[in-house]
């Protein structure tokens, strides 16, 4: 591993010797990172390269806590915001796999609240598991109250599913993609229903703990792992529009390194 460092940035990277390739792009790499950092005024950030089946290249740039002067690196954690939906579309298909539910489900089979929302397309029935896994259920982009503007986690399923009556259909399922937050919401909330554990509960117990992902978890963290969080600015804080940064609005945010 080797390690350098600048007023206001740190470089850490290990590269494992059979990834030669990747090694020989290690200055475009770094070189990368820092330009999307600095073009987007970002405090800081990670980056990594997996070739086959290794993490080949990481790299840190940045502060990770700006205020504190702590420099980026690869052991940082930092919330994954809408990754959090490949986990959520793995533990729907694994609940299929074990056949506690089927992709043609109506979500209204499985949320009864549902039949609140109107459905000017047709029966709420349209709106399945599959079309909110391919975002092409017609759900809107966000669940009723979603607020921008401010920096915290606000997608608790079930507040939203108290707000029922406000969701609308706003395009015919099967008709066009339109990314949905709040159909992948619903979905952790089908999780939470189909296999009888909270969502964050069966996401560590069915996906994080097999894959050995140990430096990844919900809120409330441990505390070592809160001690390696980076502070997140919004980017209200950095001279832009407050909301034009966004946070996971589905199921819990993560926190993973690269």
């Amino acid at each position: 591993m080797s390690l350098s460092r600048a007023a206001g940035s740190a470089i850490i990277a290990g590269m494992p010797a059979q990834a030669d390739l990747v090694a020989a792009g290690r200055l475009q790499f770094e070189t990368a990172l820092a330009s999307f950092v600095t073009g987007n005024r970002l405090a800081g950030g990670v980056a990594g390269v997996v070739y086959g089946d290794e993490l080949a290249w990481s790299a840190g740039t940045g502060f990770a806590d700006q205020a504190a002067r702590t420099a980026s690196d690869p052991a940082m954690l930092y919330a994954i915001a809408s990754i959090t939906k490949t986990f959520t579309g793995t533990a729907i298909m694994q609940l299929r796999d074990a056949g506690r539910l089927d992709l043609d489900d109506p979500a209204v089979a499985w949320l009864p609240e549902l039949r609140q929302a109107a459905s000017p397309f047709g029966p709420i029935e349209t709106v399945t598991l599959r079309r909110m896994l391919s975002h092409e259920s017609g759900l809107p982009a966000e669940p009723p109250g979603t607020d921008w503007a401010i920096p915290a986690y606000q997608g608790d399923p079930e507040q939203t599913l108290h707000r029922a009556g406000e969701i609308a259909v706003t395009l015919a399922p099967n008709a066009e993609h339109k990314y949905s937050d709040l159909a992948y919401q619903l979905l952790g909330a089908i999780v939470t229903r189909a296999s009888g554990i909270p969502y964050p509960h069966y996401v560590q117990e069915a996906i994080l703990q097999p894959l050995g992902m140990t430096a990844t978890g919900f809120a409330p963290l441990s505390a070592g792992m809160a001690a390696r969080c980076a502070t997140v600015l919004w980017r209200g804080q950095l001279g832009q529009p407050s909301g034009s940064a966004r946070t996971a609005r589905h199921a819990t945010p993560l926190s993973v390194p690269p």
